[in-house]
C-alpha cells in the first residue's frame, strides 16, 4: 500500500522544447525552485513518444507541455496524436508558442490542449510561465489524490 501512495504522490512533467537556449533557461528555472528531479526536457516529438513508450503506466507525466513551434510536426498532429493514444491520451497537455492566438489557439483547445500560452520573450516572463507550470501541476497532484482517497 505505501508502494501506491508514493506513486500516486509522485509529480513528473515533460517539457518539449527545440530551442537550445530556452531548455537551459527553464533548466535552471526550475533548478531554482528545487524542481530539476521532476522535469524532463526533451527536444522533440519523436523523442518524446519514444520516452512516453518506454514508461510504465505508474510513471506516465502529469502534465506535458509542448512547443507549438516545434520543427517536422504542426503542433495539431503532436497532439492528435498524444490525445489517441489509449495509455496516456489522458495526460494534460499545455502548449505555448511565438503565435498562439485566435484560431490556432481555439483549435488546439478542441484538440484536447489543457491551455495555451503566448511564448514569452522575456526571462521574466519565462520565469512566470514555469511558475505556472510548476503550480498547474501540484494542482493536478492535489486533484488526483482527492478523487483516489
Amino acid at each position: 500500500m505505501k508502494e501506491k501512495t508514493k506513486i500516486r504522490k509522485e509529480i513528473r512533467m515533460i517539457v518539449v522544447e527545440n530551442n537550445k537556449r530556452d531548455q537551459i533557461l527553464m533548466t535552471e528555472m526550475f533548478a531554482h525552485r528545487n524542481w530539476e528531479q521532476h522535469v524532463t526536457l526533451l527536444k522533440d516529438i519523436a523523442e518524446l513518444i519514444d520516452v512516453l513508450e518506454n514508461t510504465t503506466d505508474a510513471h506516465l507525466p502529469s502534465l506535458i507541455v509542448l512547443n507549438a513551434n516545434l520543427s517536422r510536426v504542426a503542433i495539431q498532429d503532436a497532439l492528435q496524436l498524444l490525445k489517441k493514444d489509449d495509455r496516456y491520451g489522458f495526460v494534460p497537455v499545455a502548449v505555448y508558442g511565438e503565435s498562439l492566438e485566435g484560431q490556432l489557439e481555439d483549435e488546439l483547445l478542441d484538440l484536447g490542449a489543457e491551455f495555451c500560452r503566448q511564448k514569452p520573450s522575456t526571462i521574466e516572463g519565462m520565469n512566470s510561465l514555469v511558475n505556472e507550470l510548476v503550480e498547474y501541476t501540484i494542482r493536478l497532484r492535489d486533484k488526483r489524490e482527492k478523487l483516489t482517497s
